[in-house]
């Protein structure tokens, strides 16, 4: 993590709670790219993934490597809890599971 973004540490919430709030959807993006890159930095966190999701899409590498096994581990789990969601017919979680798959094929393009 980028020393600067250490320092926002505390505000994380507070970063959280400005995206929701952002009406420019290029701004925002931009925003949810900062808001997963610093939830490396919290423990207990499962928003590096949620926010990497929503954000610019932007090279993967451009956080760095430790970025990248954040966004794969919790890409892993967000795989199961879709597959066991019964609050998710068959289409929701086919739609959900294509958007994580794309996403595992730009770590893999990535890790070569």
């Amino acid at each position: 993590v980028p020393k600067p973004l250490k320092f926002l540490r505390p505000h994380f919430q507070r970063l959280k709670d400005i995206h929701s709030q952002i009406k420019d959807p290029s701004v925002q993006k931009l925003c949810a790219d900062v808001v997963s890159a610093l939830a490396m930095t919290m423990k207990g966190s499962r928003e590096v993934l949620k926010y990497r999701l929503v954000g610019c899409e932007e090279e993967i590498g451009a956080w760095g490597q430790e970025y990248v096994k954040h966004v794969s581990h919790e890409l892993g789990e967000e795989w199961t809890l879709v597959a066991d969601d019964e609050a998710l017919d068959e289409a929701g979680k086919k739609a959900k599971k294509a958007t994580l798959l794309a996403l595992a094929k730009t770590i893999v393009h990535f890790n070569r």
